[in-house]
């Protein structure tokens, strides 16, 4: 009777969190475990990860859109192809460079010739609009990085200088952002100077220590800040170069 009301209370676990397991505890004192397979959750399963996948695509590529991307891929894709042989757009600078990179792709040499160039235009039409994304996304870190608005009283006016910052980060963020697409152009967080590190550590411990225990803190604080300090330091500025924040993965 045991073995059954284990089984029995592990059985509505499992279907509590997946719906698909089913565990039978027999007489015998033995178990099986059968698994049934539910449509409606698999169907739910897969349009959750096609959710996911859909709205990173549209944080990577934010304040654009991938309508405006597609749409703007297809309309230089179609400008080539109906482009005359002697145009800038088959013979500039930028095609021959394309079809520089076109010997990248060896599998491309037995498809027609319009094929390549429609492929070519697209994978130029994408570079283009991920380096727009990306000076957008810079440009915004960077206007974000003010903070003078803030600091408004209620009821006064803003600067003319305020203003235009206001019309600029309108104008760059785009329409109806969602919540995780200005993920990426958020500033980073700022890495502390080394002196202010040392001084807030010192006051943190002072009360945990004697006299003598927090001079000779003092101590190897001083020496910390002369010897390996600056090379710590340096390496937490470099990682905010790639890293949103220095501290995530260590906060985790």
């Amino acid at each position: 009777m045991a073995e059954a009301a284990a089984g029995g209370t592990l059985n509505r676990a499992l279907s509590n969190v997946r719906g698909d397991f089913a565990l039978i505890a027999n007489e015998e004192g033995t178990y099986s475990i059968t698994l049934s397979f539910n449509p409606f959750r698999f169907k739910k399963h897969i349009m959750r990860i096609i959710f996911r996948m859909r709205k990173a695509v549209e944080n990577s590529i934010w304040p654009l859109t991938p309508g405006i991307c597609g749409g703007t891929c297809a309309l230089v894709a179609i400008r080539v192809l109906t482009a005359p042989q002697d145009s800038w757009w088959r013979s500039g600078s930028v095609a021959h460079l394309l079809w520089q990179w076109d010997n990248l792709f060896p599998w491309e040499k037995n498809l027609p010739t319009n094929i390549r160039v429609a492929w070519l235009s697209l994978l130029a039409g994408s570079i283009g609009l991920c380096g727009i994304s990306f000076m957008q996304r810079t440009t915004l870190r960077m206007l974000l990085n003010y903070q003078g608005w803030m600091w408004l009283e209620h009821g006064q006016k803003p600067s003319i200088f305020q203003k235009l910052w206001f019309v600029i980060v309108k104008v760059l963020s785009g329409g109806r952002p969602s919540l995780y697409n200005f993920q990426a152009c958020l500033p980073t967080l700022p890495v502390p100077t080394l002196k202010s590190t040392c001084k807030k550590y010192l006051l943190s411990v002072k009360p945990l220590l004697s006299d003598e225990d927090y001079k000779a803190m003092e101590g190897h604080c001083q020496k910390f800040l002369a010897n390996e300090g600056w090379k710590l330091q340096l390496f937490l500025q470099i990682r905010t170069l790639y890293a949103t924040s220095w501290l995530w993965d260590w906060w985790e």
